[in-house]
Parts: structure tokens; C-alpha cells; sequence
């Protein structure tokens, strides 16, 4: 226990150096693989922290994954917000927004630093994949010419301000697609809305009418 603690206490001595040279990077990489293959609990994560940042040796995301997965399932929480980062930004293995989630929500509860912030950016990532694909939704049904369901979809993305959704909700009403007639007061509405737009999604402008035109070929 002695022995292999002194290996990794030199590879944490060298990690903490302002400006370790290239050997002392490889020394700091051998000793944590080293104490590890010795049985020291400690040096995963940080053999895993090596291979994430290329610290005497090549930058290997796959093997970053494996020891900071390892070091946490035996129960090192310094493993536990790396791998959460690993499933949240797909480092080293697919994105993962179940188990990143998860992971984050635990890294949450016990303080640790960049977990709420990372949370954010998940849930936020997870919101505009959904607008986007409802977006898409809405235009396939207007393609086939399902014009009141589109309006339906587009009606209830209406609050998530993306503006191009916003536009085309606009385009409905001015051209009485899936409403008995049309209704310019309510699609000016819309088309100001899309205009002004959200600091999240920017907005959207049509001044030759060119999308305004794409719609109306589609309903017709």
C-alpha cells in the first residue's frame, strides 16, 4: 500500500506543477498506471484526468471513459462529475441524455462545482432539439396538406419563441390554412413576434416574401 501510494502521490505532486515539462508529464502518466495496476483506488480518475488531457500520453477519450467510469463504480466521487461530463458532451462514447442527466442530477445534490451549470446547458440542448423537431412535424404536415394539425403543433410551440415556427404559424392565419378564414390581424401578430424573436433562437426575417411563397405553394 506503501509503495504503490508513493506512486501516485509523485503523479498528483507532478499534476499540481505550474508548468511540468514533457518527461514530467510522462512520469506523472507511468506512476498513476503504475499505482493502478498496483490496486491504488485513488489513481484511476487521474489516470483517466491523463488520457482526457493528453498528460504524458496520447489523448485517448475511450480509455478516459473506461477509468473514470471504473474509479467511480468503486466508489471515487472525483470520478463522478468527469464521467457525467463524458455522457453530457459525448466524450468518449455516445451522448447519453438519460444517464448524463442522472449523473448530473447526483453531482447537483452533493455541490459539486459546474453541476448546475451543466444541467442547464443539458436541459437547454434537450428543449431546442424538441422545438426543432416539432418544427419539422409541422412542416410534414403541411406538406401533405394536414394544415389544421399543423397549426395545432405550431400553437403549442408558439411559447417557446422559435421564430421561424412563430413565421409559419403567421402564414396559416394570413392564408386561412387550417382555420375556417383568414385571420391578417392575428398572423401581423406572429409575423412581429418572428421578427422581434428570443435571444435563445434569434429571429427570423422574410422580406422578399420567398418563404412566405414556399408555404403558400405547399397548402395550395
Amino acid at each position: 500500500k506503501t509503495k504503490r501510494y508513493s506512486f501516485y502521490k509523485r503523479g498528483y505532486e507532478i499534476m499540481l506543477t505550474a508548468a511540468p515539462t514533457d518527461s514530467e508529464r510522462e512520469e506523472a502518466f507511468r506512476a498513476f498506471a503504475i499505482a493502478t495496476a498496483m490496486g491504488e483506488p485513488s489513481s484511476e480518475a487521474m489516470l483517466a484526468e491523463c488520457y482526457a488531457r493528453g498528460f504524458g500520453t496520447k489523448t485517448d477519450r475511450a480509455s478516459a471513459l473506461y477509468w473514470y467510469e471504473r474509479a467511480y463504480n468503486e466508489g471515487d466521487m472525483n470520478a463522478l462529475m468527469p464521467l457525467a461530463l463524458c455522457h453530457s458532451r459525448g466524450i468518449g462514447t455516445a451522448f447519453n441524455y438519460r444517464t448524463a442527466i442522472r449523473l448530473l442530477s447526483l453531482a447537483s445534490s452533493k455541490n459539486m462545482k459546474g453541476a448546475d451549470d451543466e444541467l442547464v446547458v443539458l436541459q437547454e440542448r434537450r428543449a431546442k432539439k424538441l422545438v426543432r423537431s416539432l418544427y419539422s412535424l409541422s412542416m410534414s404536415l403541411i406538406y401533405e396538406k394536414k394544415c389544421t394539425e399543423a397549426l395545432k403543433v405550431l400553437t403549442s410551440m408558439a411559447a417557446f419563441g422559435y421564430p421561424k415556427a412563430l413565421y409559419t404559424l403567421g402564414c396559416l392565419y394570413e392564408f386561412g390554412a387550417g382555420i375556417p378564414a383568414s385571420d391578417k390581424t392575428r398572423a401581423n401578430e406572429y409575423y412581429e413576434l418572428a421578427i422581434r424573436g428570443s435571444q435563445k433562437y434569434g429571429s427570423f426575417t422574410d422580406p422578399a416574401s420567398t418563404y412566405k411563397l414556399k408555404i403558400l405553394k405547399l397548402i395550395r
